[in-house]
């Protein structure tokens, strides 16, 4: 998702593509320490922070298998929550 290296073509992830929860599935199975991966959820948030109070209110915008930004906006992936398990053979 970097926008200067990533994407399928490493040429950088375009200002407002969106990004697949399928594309996600294959970044991660991807690397050589995952075998494979049971479940990724998506959802688009919207942080505002009250000027009175500094108080940060996170709203979520939208769930499902693709995030929709717009035509001047990246992706930022914010907090990645991985659970794994030992699976004895």
């Amino acid at each position: 998702l970097n926008p200067i290296s990533g994407g399928a073509d490493k040429n950088g992830w375009p200002f407002g593509r969106a990004l697949f929860k399928s594309e996600l599935f294959q970044i991660i199975e991807g690397m050589s320490v995952v075998e494979y991966v049971e479940n990724i959820i998506l959802r688009s948030v919207e942080r505002t922070i009250d000027e009175g109070t500094g108080e940060e209110t996170v709203t979520v915008i939208s769930r499902g298998d693709k995030i929709e930004i717009g035509d001047t906006h990246l992706i930022k992936i914010g907090l990645l929550t991985v659970t794994s398990r030992v699976i004895d053979n």
